[in-house]
Parts: structure tokens; C-alpha cells; sequence
């Protein structure tokens, strides 16, 4: 790619995730983070071992972003679950840059991308009563009501800071 290509598709990127609601960043951050250890396994596999460390730590920074936007006093029991799962995972990958095994990066990478799975559930469900939510506004404009969060997250309400973080490269 030459780098008028590279730096158009940057500047897409950071504009898909400076316009991103909070829940599509996380989503963001699942996917960054799966694509990321497929590439570590491939690398171990092809014995690129500097780069299967590089794509590893970066996943280890995606995941240290998502337990640094969980919030506890919205997700509960559900963030403290999560923080657990964070913390195991980002030990799991400790062990498998130190051991240069591919068992913990494959386990994280089951991990992940079941939550991802969940959150996509989630996101589905948000988009689909936002939409019911704005027809019926739409039907009964008298009402001035504020309509609740539609689904309390376990992360908080202001944006990750993934502006120092390239989830895709």
C-alpha cells in the first residue's frame, strides 16, 4: 500500500472511531483484538517470533483499554465479572509471550471473541428499541419525557481513550 493509501485509510479509521457510540467501540476494540492474535498465531506459527510478540502486546494494550472503560457503578456485578476476565486473560498472554506458546493466545482469542458476540447481542438490541423508540416518539410528540439508558453497560458512559490506540494496525 502506497502511503497516500495508508494514511487515507488512518484518517477513515480515526473518523469511524471519533464518530463511534461507546458501544460500537468496544466493538471496535473486540474486533481489533481478535484480528490482532490471529495475526500472533500466524506469525508463531511462520517463526516471526518478534512480530507474534509485537501483535500480542498490542492486543494486551486493547484489552488493559477495555478494562480501563468498565464502570462499576453502571455494570455491577457484570463489570467486576468482566474486570476478573480482563485480568485473567491479560496474564494468559503475559505467560504466552514469556513461554512463546500459542495455547494462552488461542484461549484469549475463544475468550474474546465470545464476549464480542455477546456485545454485538447487545448493540443489536439497542439499535433495534432505539429504532421502536423513535417511531413511537415520533407517533406521540407530546411527550417530553427523558427516556432511561436502554441497556445498562458495564462500561462507561464517556468514550475509551483509543485516540492513542490503533486498534487496526
Amino acid at each position: 500500500m502506497n502511503a497516500m493509501n495508508y494514511q487515507a485509510t488512518k484518517n477513515y479509521q480515526k473518523i469511524q472511531v471519533e464518530a463511534a457510540r461507546p458501544e460500537r467501540l468496544v466493538l471496535m476494540l473486540f474486533d481489533g483484538a481478535v484480528k490482532k492474535l490471529g495475526l500472533a498465531e500466524t506469525a508463531h506459527r511462520e517463526d516471526r517470533l518478534e512480530e507474534f510478540h509485537s501483535h500480542v502486546v498490542r492486543v494486551q494494550k486493547i484489552i488493559s483499554e477495555l478494562l480501563g472503560a468498565l464502570d462499576a457503578s453502571k455494570g455491577g456485578d457484570l463489570a467486576e465479572n468482566l474486570e476478573r476476565l480482563y485480568d485473567y486473560m491479560l496474564r494468559q498472554l503475559s505467560l504466552a509471550l514469556v513461554r512463546r506458546n500459542l495455547e494462552q493466545v488461542e484461549e484469549v482469542k475463544r475468550l474474546l471473541t465470545e464476549l464480542r458476540e455477546g456485545w454485538q447481542g447487545v448493540v443489536d438490541q439497542n439499535a433495534s428499541e432505539e429504532n421502536q423508540s423513535t417511531a413511537e416518539e415520533e407517533e406521540s410528540q407530546s411527550s417530553q419525557e427523558t427516556r432511561s439508558p436502554l441497556v445498562t453497560s458495564p462500561y462507561a458512559a464517556s468514550r475509551p481513550a483509543v485516540s492513542t490506540l490503533n486498534i487496526s494496525g
